[in-house]
């Protein structure tokens, strides 16, 4: 499901994004190319977060057909424990080939991502028709288990819009939300279950480069809306031990942009040094860079107001609207 992808690469927002990222600047084949312009994509991408895979290409007849091929597209990417339905579709019509339905829920939880799946990214073909409409749309992953550590989703929408598209790694065919008249999404996580996720992301990524330990450090400011946050990754090249410290800020705007800014990239031990000079292209590509937050696709589906809260806990929160 693009849900795996949208937690591996936005957890916690851009955080862990970049924490693999620069790991993965520390193999010897990447060749990163710092960019000056501003970017005008988001940080994250939410077509990935109500992006759910399908069982096959062959149209539904009807709800039941619908909910299982979803179930079936579900059980491909997750692990469940028990048969319980995944996918729940309430007052539902087809006509000329569009169904519409009062209430849509995917429930995931307790469900763990397969170690065997790849996470894949949506592949989104322009100007796709709208196949589906949901008055209510409700994904709760609360918890969805991720490797070592576990993770807290809920995300809702109203008058949701659905689209036909396929996953890149495998083609497979995806029921993918396309456009909402508003939206809130909700994500936490303990920092003991981030820096156990981080290391076992970090390790599928990062070439001769062993991970051994990351401390995480959060720190939320200004009524959520700044982050400042540091990471201590102990490494190993081989047997020589190096530490790297990586630290900025997160700013997100009355625009509801975000700026990363304040970057720094430091090393010690053996090897601390030089791999700091290897990770700083890319993680000096990213400074002072201003994105939208989220949003989703060419949808009219924004970002209005989030917010950030830091402790034991780290939790984002946002609503967005057209």
């Amino acid at each position: 499901m693009g849900l795996m992808s949208y937690l591996t690469g936005a957890l916690p927002g851009a955080l862990v994004l970049l924490g693999v990222v620069f790991l993965a600047g520390c193999g010897p084949q990447r060749n990163v190319t710092v960019i000056r312009e501003r970017l005008e994509r988001p940080w994250v991408d939410g077509r990935g977060v109500a992006a759910f895979a399908l069982d096959d290409e062959k149209p539904w007849v009807d709800a039941a057909a619908l909910a299982q091929s979803l179930d079936a597209g579900a059980r491909g990417a997750f692990e469940f424990s028990d048969d319980a339905p995944i996918a729940k579709l309430e007052g539902a019509e087809i006509a000329d080939g569009l169904t519409h339905v009062d209430d849509f829920r995917i429930d995931l939880a307790g469900a763990r991502m397969r170690v065997d799946r790849r996470p894949s990214k949506v592949a989104i073909t322009p100007h796709s028709p709208v196949v589906l409409t949901a008055r209510h749309l409700s994904l709760a992953a609360d918890p969805i288990h991720m490797g070592p550590g576990q993770i807290h989703l809920n995300f809702s929408a109203e008058n949701a819009r659905f689209e036909r598209h396929h996953f890149k790694n495998d083609d497979r065919p995806a029921l993918v939300m396309s456009d909402a008249s508003s939206a809130t999404v909700r994500m936490s996580v303990s920092r003991a279950d981030m820096e156990a996720i981080m290391v076992e992301a970090a390790n599928r990524v990062a070439g001769p480069v062993r991970v051994r330990k990351v401390n995480i450090h959060l720190q939320a400011l200004h009524d959520g809306r700044t982050v400042l946050w540091e990471l201590t990754l102990d490494t190993r090249v081989a047997f020589l031990p190096a530490i790297l410290h990586i630290k900025g800020r997160a700013d997100i705007d009355a625009s509801m942009d975000a700026t990363l800014s304040d970057m720094s990239c430091q090393g010690d031990d053996v090897l601390g040094p030089l791999m700091a000079k290897l990770v700083w292209p890319a993680l000096g590509k990213y400074e002072g860079k201003t994105r939208p937050l989220m949003t989703f696709g060419q949808g009219g589906l924004r970002v209005v107001d989030a917010h950030v809260t830091s402790g034991d806990m780290f939790t984002l929160e946002a609503e967005l609207s057209q």
